[in-house]
């Protein structure tokens, strides 16, 4: 059986932030950026609520979300080696007809071979062993939980998470790093979660 490779999308295969703090300047009359998001809860750090958070998120098309181009050639190098990729995304149910915006999105930058599944609650994939690329501490933690093993996705709002197995930068080396890491992995760790590494 081959070992499964899970990658986010949100902050892990693209930059939905920078049109969230595009959007949300130019509603508040505000200059932030994103490495002012220093928490995940983003209601904590602006004075808005979620709900408006949300709302902000919906209004962005995906034809204005770039992609982390590192973490998509990833993809393509994990693929290639063997690994069964398949991408998890969590969807806000207030605004289900982005699914179909990222779904054309992920079809153009990704291509049609990788399967897709939408769910709330990642860890209800993950089989021991497997491996979740994310930069969303709930997720990851869900995923130890279950037996995984955890890549975090270095991101302003994840700096103070450290529970992760294994973190990485989005820049050139992402792919070779993530694969390296994971083809170091040997049986015995698949099964202990949270093990440091």
């Amino acid at each position: 059986m081959k070992r499964r490779v899970f990658f986010d999308v949100d902050g892990t295969l693209c930059d939905l932030m920078g049109p969230f703090v595009d959007k949300y300047n130019e509603q508040h009359g505000t200059n932030i950026d994103i490495s002012g998001l220093t928490e995940y809860d983003f209601d904590k750090l602006l004075p808005i609520k979620p709900e408006s958070i949300q709302d902000i998120f919906a209004s962005i098309h995906y034809d204005d979300v770039k992609p982390f181009q590192p973490m998509i050639d990833a993809i393509k190098l994990i693929d290639e080696a063997g690994y069964e990729v398949i991408i998890v995304t969590a969807p806000m149910w207030d605004h289900c007809f982005q699914l179909s915006q990222k779904k054309v999105w992920l079809e153009e930058k990704v291509g049609h071979h990788i399967p897709v599944v939408v769910t709330m609650d990642k860890g209800i994939l993950c089989r021991a062993g497997d491996i979740l690329i994310d930069d969303a501490p709930r997720f990851l933690e869900q995923w130890i939980e279950q037996g995984g093993v955890a890549i975090r996705v270095k991101q302003p709002w994840n700096t103070e998470y450290s529970n992760a197995n294994y973190s990485v930068s989005v820049d050139e080396y992402a792919g070779h790093n993530i694969l390296n890491f994971i083809n170091r992995l040997s049986p015995q760790k698949w099964i202990i979660a949270g093990e440091q590494t």
